[in-house]
């Protein structure tokens, strides 16, 4: 049995009787095509009348998908099926030849190529820390994502204290030139720690830190490097 005989006459267009006929050629043929069954033997395994078998076979060699002879030992069948794709006719090769080899030249060509090509590998992190800078003299801080922790400590603030918190923050950067990264994260942070810092003392530039504002900045890591 060929299957790659069998798929080609599956490809073919053909009528049902001829196609059955071809295929029951194909899956006693071998790769080459080559099979001898008697016509007895295909009308059965056809289920097709002598008549009706010889009548394919001679129509199927007139539309060049077989070739058969009638020897000493009966009939002899090289099955070819041609398998159209797109108005083309494909049909398997028989003959196979071989690509002529290039020789190999005696020495490698130049590399002209001036692309560079860099390993890949993970940046740094001094590669992907983001700049540093003071806070602008117009930031606002962006809304509060519903259902986060800082949003739950907020909704507990009194009326007014928003903006007393947010006057405190912009007051201590702005004294200190804190520089960060992310003044958004910053604000978090100190809403977070908000409840500590009212524990300590009001900052005043003329003496050392106080407790609310140690806390703060230990929270955060130092302003110039945040």
């Amino acid at each position: 049995m060929s299957i790659k005989l069998m798929s080609l006459v599956w490809e073919t267009p053909l009528p049902d009787s001829e196609k059955l006929v071809l295929l029951a050629l194909a899956d006693w043929a071998n790769d080459d095509g080559l099979c001898w069954p008697s016509i007895k033997t295909l009308t059965n395994k056809c289920s097709k009348s002598e008549r009706t078998v010889q009548n394919a076979i001679r129509r199927l060699k007139v539309k060049g998908h077989l070739d058969h002879e009638y020897g000493p030992k009966g009939w002899h069948f090289i099955v070819h099926p041609i398998a159209r794709f797109g108005g083309a006719d494909i049909a398997p090769r028989r003959i196979c030849t071989p690509q002529p080899l290039h020789p190999t030249p005696a020495t490698a060509a130049p590399n002209t190529s001036r692309t560079t090509i860099t390993k890949k590998g993970k940046p740094s992190s001094r590669a992907r820390a983001r700049p540093k800078h003071p806070l602008p003299a117009n930031w606002q801080p962006k809304p509060i994502t519903h259902g986060t922790i800082c949003a739950q400590i907020v909704a507990a603030w009194q009326a007014g204290r928003m903006e007393r918190e947010l006057s405190k923050f912009r007051d201590h950067h702005l004294r200190i030139d804190a520089r960060w990264s992310d003044w958004d994260a910053a604000w978090r942070t100190w809403i977070q720690r908000a409840g500590d810092f009212e524990r300590g003392e009001r900052p005043d530039s003329n003496r050392k830190r106080s407790g609310w504002e140690q806390a703060y900045t230990a929270s955060m890591g130092s302003p110039g490097h945040g």
